[in-house]
């Protein structure tokens, strides 16, 4: 009897660390805008949006740390605690 085990399909996606983010610096680079005079001449929503949400995007990947993904042993989900006790006896 052959049994095929297939190895699941994992992507490692970086993530970012939101808990470890440097909020501080990020405020202090929003602050640097003059919000007034950067939606003047702007007058489509889209145009209203793109530009903050690009800006604060930017201080998130300079100020965010990324997760490292996890490299852990993943357990076997079909086998029970006592067989793993056995096979390590």
């Amino acid at each position: 009897m052959t049994v095929a085990v297939e190895e699941p399909n994992v992507k490692h996606e970086t993530k970012l660390n939101y808990w470890k983010g440097n909020y501080e610096d990020i405020l202090d680079g929003l602050r640097e805008y003059d919000w007034v005079m950067e939606f003047r001449d702007k007058t489509a929503v889209q145009q209203n949006w793109k530009f903050p949400k690009d800006e604060v995007m930017e201080l998130v990947k300079q100020y965010v740390p990324v997760k490292k993904p996890y490299s852990g042993k993943k357990s076997i989900d079909w086998m029970t605690k006592e067989t793993k006790k056995l096979i390590k006896d």
